[in-house]
C-alpha cells in the first residue's frame, strides 16, 4: 500500500497503518514526493516509479496495488489509483478534486472528522465514483482535518483487503477462506471489549460469499451479538450515515463552509435524533456545527 503523506512521506506516516498491515499483510510505503507543493504531474510520475520498483523488488502482486493517504495526499491516491489500476483506496480528509476515471469499480473506504472543511468529499467522491457500490463506505468519526487513528484505518485495510479476495474468489480462493476466518476469529475476539466492531465485521461477512465450512460459525456469533440492541443500533447507525454522505452530500453542493449546511440540516438533524443514544452522538452531533476552516 502507498501512503501519500501532503507533508513528504517518512516513517511516521505509516505508523497509524502498522496494525492494518499487520493483519492484511500488506506492505506499506510512502513517498517524498507526495507532498502538496509538488507539482502534480511531477508527483504522480515519482509515486507510479516508487510503486513499480516496490513491483519489482519486492513480494507484491500487482494486481492488489493500494493506494491511500490523507488531506491532498488523499486527493492525490485517487490520480495514482487511475495510473496503476489500484485495487482500492483508503482516503482521509479528503476526496476527488476532479474528474478521475477509475479502470474498474475500485472499492473506496474514505473517511473524515465531522467538521472537517472537506467533510462533503465522502459523499461527493463516492457519488461521482461508486454511488450504488456495497463495497464502499462513508465514514465519520469526531475531529476536524485530521488524520484517523489505527483502529479506523485497520477498519479500512481489513474492508478494502476482504473485499478484493471476496470478490477475486476464483483467483485466490484459498486466501479468500483464510481470510475471511480470520475476520471472524477477530470478531469472536472482540465480542466483549467492542461487541459493535465484532458485529460489524459479521454483518459484513454475511453479507459477501462466504466458504460454507465458515457458515455455522459465523451464523453462531452474528446470531449472538445481534442480541445485543446498542451493537445493532451502531451497525445500523453506520449504514445510514453512509446512505445520508452518498444520498445527500452526494447530489447536491449542501453546504456553506462558514454557516454550516444549507440544505441538508433537517435531514442530518433528524439523524443526529435518531441515533442519539448510540456511540455515533458525538460524531453527528458536531456534524450539525460548522466545519472548522484551514488555520
Amino acid at each position: 500500500m502507498m501512503i501519500l503523506n501532503p507533508h513528504h512521506g517518512n516513517n511516521g506516516t505509516l505508523t497509524r497503518y502498522q496494525p492494518g498491515a499487520e493483519r492484511t499483510g500488506w506492505i506499506l510505503i510512502t513517498s517524498v514526493e507526495s507532498a502538496n507543493e509538488v507539482d502534480p504531474k511531477v508527483a504522480v510520475t515519482a509515486i507510479v516509479k516508487a510503486i513499480d520498483h516496490a513491483k519489482s523488488t519486492l513480494p507484491v502482486d500487482p494486481g492488489r496495488v493500494f493506494i491511500g493517504g490523507f488531506s491532498g495526499g488523499s486527493s492525490r491516491s485517487f490520480r495514482v489509483a487511475a495510473e496503476v489500476d489500484a485495487a482500492g483506496i483508503l482516503a482521509c480528509g479528503m476526496g476527488v478534486a476532479s474528474n478521475i476515471q477509475l479502470k474498474r469499480d475500485v472499492p473506496i473506504y474514505i473517511l473524515s472528522g465531522s467538521n472537517c472543511w472537506n467533510r462533503s468529499d465522502p459523499g461527493t467522491t463516492l457519488a461521482m465514483l461508486c454511488p450504488k457500490s456495497k463495497d464502499s463506505l462513508a465514514r465519520y468519526f469526531p475531529g476536524n482535518h485530521d488524520w484517523a487513528n489505527a483502529e479506523l484505518m485497520e477498519d479500512g485495510m481489513t474492508h478494502l483487503h476482504a473485499t478484493v479476495l471476496a470478490n477475486r474468489r476464483d483467483r485466490y480462493p484459498d486466501e479468500a477462506q483464510a481470510n475471511a476466518a480470520a475476520i471472524l476469529q477477530f470478531a469472536g475476539d472482540l465480542r466483549q471489549s467492542n461487541p459493535a466492531r465484532a458485529l460489524m465485521w459479521t454483518t459484513f461477512l454475511s453479507e459477501r460469499p462466504t466458504d460454507s465450512k465458515l457458515l455455522p460459525a459465523l451464523r453462531k456469533l452474528h446470531t449472538e451479538l445481534s442480541k445485543d440492541p446498542q451493537a445493532v443500533r451502531w451497525v445500523e447507525g453506520l449504514k445510514a450515515i453512509h446512505r445520508f454522505a452518498v444520498d445527500k452530500l452526494g447530489k447536491e453542493e449542501l453546504e456553506d463552509r462558514r454557516n454550516g449546511w444549507a440544505k441538508c440540516g433537517r435531514d442530518l438533524q433528524k439523524l443526529a435524533t435518531e441515533y442519539a443514544d448510540t456511540p455515533w452522538k458525538e460524531a453527528l452531533d458536531r456534524m450539525l456545527q460548522p466545519a472548522v476552516p484551514p488555520q
